[in-house]
């Protein structure tokens, strides 16, 4: 395979498809090379694009939580504000256990048998 020269349509087609989240490896191949000649032609061009779809991502499901989306706002906490969801289970030695939220019953029992 003779050595590749990186071109300005090819530049052009990397960021296209690595916009349209496109692996490095099929990139590659489209364009005819391998991903680590890949990434050192175009690697930064790469990651500005991927960056900034990331932003653009992030902004919409912002605006759309914002907007009364509870699915978009409870994802983008969970995601980007730490936030998440837990159970809280208080088992005393006297044998009471004590649930803030419902479990199975198979993983109380497991809970249970390891007392």
């Amino acid at each position: 395979m003779p050595a590749y020269e990186p071109n300005e349509k090819d530049r052009q087609l990397v960021l296209e498809l690595a916009r349209d989240g496109v692996n490095q490896k099929d990139i590659a191949f489209i364009i005819g090379t391998t991903d680590k000649t890949l990434r050192k032609y175009y690697g930064d061009d790469m990651r500005r694009v991927r960056i900034d779809c990331v932003r653009k991502a992030g902004k919409t499901l912002y605006e759309q939580g914002l907007g009364g989306n509870m699915a978009a706002l409870i994802f983008y906490l969970k995601s980007q504000g730490g936030w998440r969801e837990k159970q809280d289970v208080e088992v005393n030695v006297s044998g009471g256990v004590t649930l803030e939220h419902s479990v199975s019953e198979e993983v109380l029992e497991r809970l249970i048998e390891k007392l």
